[in-house]
């Protein structure tokens, strides 16, 4: 349970003017939508794309605001008990705050940042697999909620809010998680969602078509997914998928003073992907590490991308001293997200397999893998579908 803490020390460090009120006013939480207000709480107004936060102010104060965070004064009069602070960007004070508020829980955990347009989610769940074969307990917060053991909470975003995310990485905590594997969207990374949040190691899977009707341009999108990279500390360590297109290393050049590697089957990775055999039991590669020494693998996921996906958690699990056993243990054995390349046996003996692909490499890749996996005389029947009205 957070208790009471003064507005002033969640703001240390920020450049901000007190407009009215007392800036040491006690606060009991921290909102970005008024309808969540509280007595007690601190309203941010957040400009977003369609609403102003800043046109609801009035609605904090009614449900009990004590102070409000904005970046501008109101135009309106406020009750004089109202506290009213300016800072030059709400949505980077948000971030500082919400950590803040929430006990800074980042920096107790050992927390991984995984960005890229596919495999995400799932690279996630390898890498929960290789720190908990490991003996570091582990939590993980993307797409398909947040987990620890047995434990789920459903999440509104990829990556949620930074109230909601502080409140998740807090939470994980208190249940003895030591490590996270955080998915981080680009537009979290845009948003400034994550910006106060101190990353141990930061994860590049692939860039492909998506979001563009948020971004514009493919070039906007990946310079806001490189942000992740930028705010990794010295120490840290940096993992890209080099695809031959120059886009992992240029993600890894964002992090110069950190430890880092790029995976891939192109000459000059530091970890080299090898393919052996994709059949209906799994996918089977080889991996040569920089030392030169090099180790096979197994998963019961079908395709390279889920090999490249297993990849990525490998080089993370020697990065941090992982023992090749473990590690090739960790793979064999990692339990797949829902809805990822997942197997439904048919009653007629025909195997089912629904994935997430939602983007078209994506479905190009999931249709290349089971058709390979089939092999000549196999018939392959493709069932999609798409929300729409988004990216065109």
């Amino acid at each position: 349970m957070v208790g009471s803490i003064p507005l002033a020390s969640l703001l240390q460090g920020l450049p901000y003017t007190c407009v009215q009120g007392d800036p040491e006013v006690p606060i009991l939480e921290v909102c970005e939508d008024s309808r969540r207000c509280s007595p007690g709480a601190l309203f941010v107004a957040i400009r977003g794309i369609s609403h102003d936060g800043h046109a609801f102010l009035q609605d904090a104060v009614r449900r009990g605001a004590r102070a409000l965070l904005c970046q501008e004064p109101p135009s309106e009069a406020l009750p004089p008990d109202c506290t009213v602070v300016t800072v030059p960007d709400t949505r980077t004070a948000l971030s500082l705050v919400a950590h803040r508020f929430y006990g800074e829980p980042s920096a107790a955990l050992r927390l991984i940042g995984i960005t890229g347009t596919n495999g995400k989610t799932t690279t996630s769940f390898f890498i929960r697999s290789v720190l908990e074969r490991a003996g570091v307990p582990t939590g993980i917060i993307g797409t398909t909620g947040a987990f620890f053991r047995q434990q789920r909470r459903p999440v509104t975003h990829t990556t949620p809010t930074p109230v909601e995310l502080n409140a998740l990485l807090s939470w994980l905590r208190s249940q003895g998680a030591e490590a996270v594997a955080l998915e981080v969207s680009s537009h979290a990374l845009d948003q400034r969602r994550v910006e106060a949040l101190r990353f141990a190691a930061a994860v590049f899977t692939n860039i492909s078509h998506d979001h563009l009707d948020y971004h514009g341009t493919i070039e906007a999108y990946a310079q806001a997914k490189r942000r992740l990279f930028e705010l990794l500390p010295e120490g840290a360590l940096a993992l890209a998928y080099e695809a031959g297109d120059g886009r992992g290393a240029w993600m890894l050049r964002a992090a110069p003073t950190v430890q880092r590697y790029c995976i891939g089957v192109v000459p000059g990775a530091e970890f080299q992907i090898r393919l052996q055999s994709i059949t209906r039991a799994g996918t089977e590669w080889s991996v040569r590490f920089p030392d030169g020494t090099e180790f096979p693998f197994r998963t019961g996921l079908l395709g390279e991308y889920n090999a490249v996906n297993a990849t990525l958690a490998i080089a993370l699990g020697w990065g941090w001293g992982i023992d090749i056993p473990l590690l090739q243990e960790a793979i064999a054995g990692a339990i797949p997200p829902p809805g990822r390349m997942e197997p439904v046996a048919l009653p007629n003996g025909a195997i089912a397999f629904i994935d997430y692909a939602h983007t078209p490499d994506a479905l190009e890749r999931a249709l290349r893998t089971l058709k390979q996996s089939l092999g000549e005389k196999g018939h392959l029947i493709c069932v999609f579908g798409c929300g729409g009205n988004r990216d065109r």
